[in-house]
């Protein structure tokens, strides 16, 4: 008896029905990607390692850190705008161009771990150094001035890097799987591989806008 209410049920529902009615169903929303999450994992990983060793080395480390900071500075202060701007977006944009070049081979998957580890490493160093060396005035000067260039610099870091990790699987797949279907594919993530790159491109120039104009307001007010 169940069975025949069922198709009856079933059988008026197709009726009313038409056979081309589109049915739309609720997308899910996307978790944050895997890789994403891996690279800033390892990104914190480089900036615990850069401030311990920063803080357990001697102090021979501290006279140089402080010789090349003092000189920085200085430089910064002293020399153009524009100057500043490109030393500042040269000095991201190192980073940024090493991720798409390793990105266009499959051996940089290997490498480029190394490249987000060397990435938290300096930025570390750079604070435990601040930190410990300078104590409060240091800390706020790094927070207020150099945190915010350094992070945007690396969230674009991040993300190329997540790309180039996949364009560099893809290439993987294409030579051990080389059929036609497969070449496109990879032709058009190479374009979209590209498109991220000026985006990152486009973040890193964001970040050393805000380094330059955050070291020219608050500069002269610390002293180091």
């Amino acid at each position: 008896m169940s069975e025949y209410v069922n198709n009856e049920l079933l059988n008026r529902t197709n009726i009313l029905l038409p056979e081309n009615t589109v049915r739309f169903e609720k997308r899910k929303s996307k978790p944050i990607g895997k890789l994403n999450t891996i690279f800033f994992l390892l990104l914190f990983a480089g900036t615990v390692i850069g401030a311990y060793y920063c803080v357990t080395h001697d102090r021979e480390l501290y006279k140089e850190l402080d010789f090349l900071f003092s000189s920085n500075i200085k430089h910064k202060l002293s020399q153009s705008l524009w100057q500043t701007f490109l030393s500042s977006y040269a000095g991201a944009c190192v980073f940024v161009i090493a991720t798409y070049f390793l990105g266009c081979s499959m051996w940089g998957m290997a490498l480029l771990p190394l490249v987000t580890l060397f990435k938290g490493f300096g930025i570390g160093l750079t604070a435990a150094y601040l930190f410990t060396g300078y104590a409060l005035n240091g800390a706020v000067y790094y927070i207020g001035v150099l945190l915010p260039g350094a992070l945007l610099s690396a969230v674009a870091l991040i993300i190329l890097q997540s790309d180039a990790f996949r364009f560099c699987a893809s290439m993987l797949r294409h030579i051990v799987y080389p059929d036609g279907k497969n070449r496109e594919n990879l032709t058009d993530h190479f374009k979209k591989y590209t498109k991220r790159l000026v985006t990152a491109l486009i973040i890193t120039l964001v970040s050393s806008v805000a380094d330059v104009g955050l070291t020219v307001i608050f500069g002269n007010v610390f002293n180091f």
